[in-house]
């Protein structure tokens, strides 16, 4: 007798265990309505999720001043810097990828590369750098020896 409780009941565990298995049938597939309420619900969630706001800036771009010294200035060990050179007969850049203000300028001789250049007024600019962009309202004389420069007036 305890051998056909024993079989009744493993008989009975395994039915309640069984009946939670999927036979692959239609009706055994979630509703469209079930999906729709797990899809609204990520989409109300989402919506209600705060988006950070925080100030994401760079650093202050360092400030340089050349000076014209004789009638002439150099703009060097000036890297990643917004320069300004008051009026001046000749500038030389030998510095790269800063940004330079000049004033009223005779000759503008670029030796280095990636800046932004703009001047009052210019006479000559003799580009040997490359990737360099000249500004100016004159319409100086230009002498490109480098590459991918542009002098815009």
């Amino acid at each position: 007798m305890r051998g056909h409780v024993l079989t009744s009941f493993l008989a009975a565990a395994t039915a309640v265990t069984l009946a939670g298995c999927s036979d692959g049938s239609a009706t055994d597939r979630p509703s469209a309505t079930a999906t729709a309420t797990a899809t609204a619900t990520a989409t109300t969630e989402a919506r209600q999720t705060p988006v950070p706001r925080t100030a994401i800036t760079d650093p202050p771009i360092e400030q340089a001043e050349v000076h014209c010294d004789a009638g002439r200035a150099v703009v060097a060990d000036h890297n990643n810097e917004e320069v300004t050179v008051p009026d001046c007969e000749a500038v030389v850049i030998d510095t790269s990828n800063a940004l330079i203000h000049l004033g009223r300028t005779g000759t503008l001789t670029v030796s280095g590369a990636l800046n932004g250049i703009d001047a009052t007024s210019l006479s000559k600019v003799v580009l040997d750098g490359d990737a360099n962009r000249v500004s100016t309202p004159s319409e100086p004389r230009v002498v490109d020896n480098g590459a991918a420069n542009s002098v815009r007036h």
